[in-house]
């Protein structure tokens, strides 16, 4: 695409960029390793090798690339009905449960993997002013919502005191019943499942309950997926501040586990 030359169809966001500019280079991205067992890697790199992230006064162009190893799915079947036989052998049985089976694929498929080179997807970007430009074409797999987060990821820490003040307030806050927040935040990640993280956790605040939410997230394989669960934290907080301005009860700040 020509996002600096030609003419390309573009998303547009409002942005905050700190006074030295973005830090890139705190999310610079770095290849899989050979033998890695990571499946999935994304970070900025230069819009052109060795050239700089300041084009000119005020206005950064970069890329997003994303790195992604996805096993074979002819190869992960023949291996699959490899190790089946060769458990079936082993053990004298004349079938495997689906426990066994499970473990097997999963086997088979980390096999895979190793042997696969990544797929590279590349996403132009450029930020003029307060204005982030996301290039649209048939490569921009990261979605509209994710991308501009993962370059607010690399801003400077100072610009994001507002939500640190957000996130401490919400420690304030008792949860009564996390099952009234969820329904009112409407979470990608089963609302069970959050619970469950929440009580296992302790921490029965609106921290807590966000904490609950991004361990639930770090714990998902997909990139998209992954992505998605983060963004409950946003949707649980919304939730948390609305209860809180409604008058639900709160409880101090003092003991609240884990206040940032």
């Amino acid at each position: 695409m020509g996002l600096l030359s030609g003419t390309v169809a573009v998303t547009r966001f409002n942005v905050v960029v700190p006074p030295d500019g973005p830090d890139f280079e705190r999310a610079r991205f770095w290849e899989i390793e050979p033998g890695s067992e990571v499946r999935e890697r994304m970070g900025f790199v230069p819009f052109e090798l060795d050239a700089p992230w300041e084009a000119a006064q005020g206005r950064y162009v970069f890329r997003m690339r994303i790195d992604r190893i996805r096993p074979d799915a002819t190869a992960v079947k023949e291996r699959l009905r490899e190790l089946i036989k060769g458990e079936m052998e082993a053990t004298g049985k004349t079938f495997v449960g689906p426990k066994t089976r499970k473990k097997l694929r999963d086997l088979a498929e980390a096999e895979s993997a190793m042997r696969q080179a990544p797929r590279t997807k590349i996403v132009e970007c450029c930020i003029d002013g307060a204005i982030l430009y996301v290039g649209d074409g048939e490569q921009h797999e990261v979605t509209a919502e994710t991308l501009p987060d993962a370059v607010l990821a690399c801003m400077s820490v100072r610009n994001f005191d507002p939500a640190v003040e957000r996130m401490r307030a919400a420690a304030e806050f008792a949860v009564p019943d996390p099952t009234l927040v969820l329904e009112l935040a409407r979470p990608v990640a089963p609302p069970t499942e959050i619970i469950a993280e929440f009580r296992r956790a302790g921490d029965q605040t609106g921290w807590g309950l966000l904490n609950a939410a991004t361990a639930l997230a770090r714990g998902e394989p997909e990139l998209a997926r992954r992505l998605g669960r983060e963004q409950d934290a946003e949707r649980i907080l919304r939730a948390v501040e609305s209860m809180a301005h409604s008058g639900a009860p709160a409880r101090s700040l003092q003991g609240a586990a884990g206040v940032p």
